[in-house]
């Protein structure tokens, strides 16, 4: 949550000592998409939410649903009394070295993956999903095709394949292996290879890539796997198989 320090309020009722006593619309930047944005209220914002429920509001630009909360008494004096949620920093940026990847591999498969994190930011909860899924299921179609296997397969069937045909230990391998050889740089003496910045940073994100991959990845797959247990059968089980095709 955030306090909404900018914003306009076109035809607010206004007292004259300053109190805002009631607005339906608010001009603001949407928190989701970043632009400046229309939010309509019906019926208006009134006394009667002052530090009652939030009200829920979609923005004129992206869709996305933002809620505003009145903490206070609104006033044209003052500019603490409106929060918001999400906030800004809160949201999944998309993360430009794995679209750059995916980029590489096939445009699709990067407009997948921005799209699922684009859905994400904006609040389309059902789009984020469907799109995510869409980027593995692309992923892993393109590498099966790489290697020369078929990809009529469901989803499901199509990871198993994956396995049997991909050393997916072998990334987790060589980076313990790279970091083991950039440590050397610092612990030994070295006259051609310098510890630097650039290498501390890097030498330290793959660290951190390396224990999100052997301690965090395996709570929070048995953290979603038990919020889908405790749901209803999933499209992937029903044969209700997406297609795509990054070819």
């Amino acid at each position: 949550m955030y306090r909404v320090s900018d914003y306009q309020l076109p035809g607010a009722t206004v007292t004259t000592t300053g109190a805002i006593v009631g607005f339906d619309r608010l001009g603001a930047q949407c928190p989701r998409c970043g632009r400046a944005a229309w939010f309509q209220f019906d019926p208006p914002i009134s006394k009667e939410d002052i530090l009652k429920a939030p009200r829920q509001a979609h923005c004129g630009g992206c869709g996305g649903s933002v809620h505003f909360y009145t903490v206070k008494q609104p006033s044209t004096k003052s500019r603490n009394w409106l929060w918001a949620h999400p906030s800004p920093e809160a949201l999944h940026a998309t993360n430009e070295a794995v679209a750059d990847a995916l980029g590489v591999l096939h445009p699709a498969l990067r407009q997948a993956y921005t799209d699922a994190a684009g859905s994400l930011r904006d609040g389309r909860w059902s789009a984020a999903v469907s799109e995510a899924r869409r980027t593995l299921e692309g992923l892993v179609k393109h590498l099966l095709k790489d290697r020369g296997a078929t990809t009529s397969d469901r989803l499901q069937q199509l990871i198993e394949k994956l396995a049997s045909t991909v050393d997916l230990t072998r990334p987790l391998m060589d980076t313990a292996h790279t970091v083991r050889q950039g440590g050397n740089v610092g612990a030994h003496f070295d006259t051609e290879i310098l510890a630097d910045e650039p290498l501390a940073n890097e030498l330290l994100a793959l660290v951190e890539a390396f224990v999100e991959y052997l301690l965090l990845l395996p709570s929070r797959v048995a953290s979603l796997r038990d919020h889908l247990d405790g749901a209803a059968p999933s499209a992937d089980e029903s044969d209700a198989e997406s297609e795509m095709d990054p070819a």
